[in-house]
């Protein structure tokens, strides 16, 4: 990285303190506002991004049943209402879009703002994914970490958050199928954008030469890997259909937080640009067993070709 590129990178990191001071205080403001009008009430600000708010769920569970006196409100983006609201452990949510003043303020500056995440908390205004789990401070995984931050017992059982189920729609004849079926899962968006594509293609010869129907899960106009179906679902469905087939395979996302609870094996790939703090992620947190994580940063494509086949077996 050049010297001037190094000096921009560092000024930015700076001035997005002041940037995002002014949007997060007036939404601050706008969030204790709206606790007010709901008696004895505890906001929680979930982000904008899937595993974000699956983690968020999972530990609204526990910290509800500590709380059982208090209203729990939710601030959340729209665009994940179909997961929010097939969980019930909340009493109101206010959906507010990202690009708007009052989302942009709550779910992009709040969330990023180390000040506000422990003001807001001892007034009982919580934000989901707190400062310190992406503060660098690695060596422990986000589950301890979002214990420490909502002030539960170390020993509590996390509890993963299962999704209900709907009917399978999108993929013909799947009944006759689903022990043939395989999924891929080849993009991701934020800063986990899939590196692995010609990775992935190869992963998917090896599941078509064992006899393996290989759907790519798709969205928009995204196109699906060489040879395979295109899969367009919503996460519901999508959750239905990997707990009854054999495999799943993905980038690391946070499709994969929505899907680690389901019966099928997962084999993750973890991007090459994550090159510390894997524990903060890693998917076996969660305590399932039915997952194979591999980190680009750490093998190549031979040894995680090798370790897939070991994976998949027979």
């Amino acid at each position: 990285m050049s010297i001037i590129k190094r000096g921009l990178r560092f000024f930015w990191r700076r001035a997005k303190k002041v940037v995002y001071f002014l949007p997060s205080s007036w939404a601050y403001h706008k969030l204790k506002k709206i606790q007010e009008e709901v008696e004895n009430s505890a906001l929680f600000i979930t982000s904008y991004a899937l595993g974000d708010v699956i983690y968020a769920m999972a530990y609204l569970k526990i910290w509800r049943a500590q709380n059982s006196g208090k209203t729990v409100v939710l601030i959340a983006d729209p665009k994940k209402r179909e997961v929010i609201e097939s969980y019930s452990d909340y009493d109101k949510v206010i959906y507010y879009e990202r690009s708007t003043s009052m989302g942009k303020g709550v779910l992009v500056h709040l969330n990023g703002s180390r000040f506000y995440s422990f003001l807001g908390r001892k007034r009982g205004i919580y934000n989901t994914i707190p400062q310190q789990i992406y503060g660098g401070r690695t060596g422990r995984d986000n589950l301890d970490l979002m214990k420490e931050y909502f002030q539960i017992p170390i020993n509590s059982e996390v509890t993963y958050p299962h999704p209900q189920k709907v009917q399978i729609k999108s993929i013909s004849d799947f009944e006759s199928n689903k022990d043939r079926i395989v999924i891929i899962n080849p993009y991701s968006g934020g800063r986990t954008i899939c590196e692995c594509v010609d990775l992935l293609n190869r992963i998917a010869d090896v599941l078509k030469r064992r006899g393996y129907i290989v759907f790519s899960n798709i969205v928009g106009d995204q196109e699906p890997l060489e040879g395979t179906y295109p899969l367009r679902c919503g996460l519901l469905e999508l959750y239905s259909i990997v707990d009854m087939i054999p495999m799943m395979v993905s980038v690391r996302s946070g499709i994969m937080d929505w899907l680690i609870s389901t019966r099928a094996k997962k084999f993750v790939v973890y991007n090459a640009k994550i090159k510390k703090g894997f524990e903060l992620f890693a998917l076996s947190a969660w305590g399932e067993c039915n997952c194979k994580e591999v980190h680009m940063a750490q093998m190549n494509d031979e040894e995680i070709m090798g370790a897939f086949e070991e994976y998949l077996g027979g």
